[in-house]
């Protein structure tokens, strides 16, 4: 069955199901309770493992990635406040990128 990003946004917010978005540059994972990590270099295969926690939604992309974010304000999109950028970006793709940026400079 295919979630809509809603449904992700729905199930990040109600904490029962551990999520894992898979991008190019490996697995965002998020359960429930513990700290959102960002695991390099891993595809959906690496969730099939029966140690990791069920119920797993593997996500192909960003799609409602942003929910794991406590200061996001539920819109999709919003405008750069750096005053030479001034453009609209992706929520959840900024998300995802902040979530990289931080695990690399740790």
């Amino acid at each position: 069955m295919t979630q809509t990003r809603d449904d992700v946004i729905r199930l990040v917010k109600e904490g029962n199901t551990a999520v894992a978005w898979i991008t190019t540059k490996g697995a965002v994972v998020h359960v429930p309770t513990q700290p959102t990590v960002c695991i390099e270099s891993v595809d959906a295969s690496f969730f099939d493992d029966p140690a990791f926690p069920k119920p797993v939604l593997v996500i192909s992309g960003t799609k409602g990635l942003s929910a794991v974010d406590p200061e996001w304000d539920g819109r999709d999109l919003f405008t750069c406040s750096n005053p030479e950028c001034k453009q609209t970006h992706n929520s959840d793709w900024t998300t995802h990128d902040n979530l990289w940026r931080k695990t690399t400079h740790a």
